[in-house]
C-alpha cells in the first residue's frame, strides 16, 4: 500500500538577459542592460535554479479485517500522502544603494560594487540571517586606478582622490546574478478517510479529507529587486 516517487533536477541556464516579450520579466532581474559592454551581463539566467528535489508518498493503511461494525468503520479506510520539495534559490545581483544613475548610463539606474574574496567572503551571504542576508563586508565601491583618474572622472561626493579612491562612476567587478537567494523547502501533507456507505457499490465512499500546506511552517523568502 506504499507508493513513492522521487525526482531530482540538476541544471544550469545562462543568458545575457532573461526575458521573452517584456523587459524585467522576473522579480530578481536588475533591469535593462547597458549596451556598452554586453558581455559583462552573460551569466546565470534570472530563472536559473541549480538543484530541485521532489519526493511524494502515498500510503494506504492496511485494513483490519478482524474489526467490523462501528469500530471497523473507524479504524479502516485511512490514507496518507505527502509532497516534499527542496530547491536552491534564484540568483540575484548585488548593487550599490541609491536610485541615481551613478555611472551616467541612460536606462541603467544602478551601479555594482567590487566583490571581495577570501575567508568569510567566499559566499558573501549569511545563510539563515533574514535581517542581513547579504554580507556587506564582502563588497566595496569600485576603485579608481590612481589619483589622476579619480580627479578627472570620479564623482567627488564619494572618496577624496588621495587615501580613498572610491569611484561611483566605475562599475565594480561583482557580476550579474553572482549571488544566490535563499533556498526553498515545503512539505504538504494530507489525511483521507474513506467510509463505504451501506449496500452501495464498493467504489462509493463518504470521504473525510484534511490537507495541510507547508505543514512545517517554514518561511520561504522570495528574491525581489529593490527599486
Amino acid at each position: 500500500g506504499l507508493q513513492a516517487q522521487t525526482s531530482f533536477t540538476w541544471g544550469k541556464s545562462e543568458d545575457d538577459g532573461s526575458a521573452t516579450v517584456l523587459i524585467d520579466q522576473f522579480q530578481n532581474a536588475i533591469g535593462q542592460n547597458s549596451g556598452f559592454d554586453p558581455h559583462r551581463y552573460l551569466s546565470r539566467s534570472d530563472f536559473d535554479i541549480k538543484r530541485t528535489l521532489v519526493i511524494n508518498l502515498l500510503y494506504e493503511v492496511p485494513k483490519f479485517n478482524s474489526l467490523t461494525g462501528f469500530v471497523g468503520g473507524i479504524a479502516n479506510g485511512w490514507q496518507m500522502s505527502a509532497v516534499f520539495k527542496m530547491a536552491d534559490g534564484v540568483p540575484f545581483t548585488p548593487t550599490v544603494g541609491g536610485s541615481s544613475d551613478a555611472v551616467g548610463a541612460t536606462g541603467t539606474p544602478y551601479d555594482v560594487p567590487n566583490r571581495l574574496m577570501g575567508g568569510a567572503c567566499d559566499t558573501a551571504v549569511n545563510v539563515g540571517n533574514v535581517a542581513n542576508y547579504i554580507n556587506a563586508n564582502c563588497f566595496t565601491l569600485a576603485q579608481a586606478p590612481n589619483a589622476a583618474f579619480w580627479n578627472a572622472n570620479c564623482n567627488p561626493a564619494i572618496g577624496n582622490g588621495t587615501t580613498n579612491l572610491s569611484c561611483l562612476n566605475l562599475y565594480g567587478n561583482a557580476g550579474r546574478n553572482s549571488l544566490n537567494g535563499p533556498g526553498q523547502e515545503n512539505l504538504d501533507f494530507s489525511l483521507v478517510k474513506n467510509t463505504h456507505i451501506g449496500h452501495l457499490p464498493e467504489f462509493t465512499n463518504l470521504q473525510f479529507r484534511a490537507e495541510f500546506f507547508n505543514i512545517l511552517n517554514r518561511a520561504n523568502f522570495a528574491t525581489i529587486r529593490s527599486s
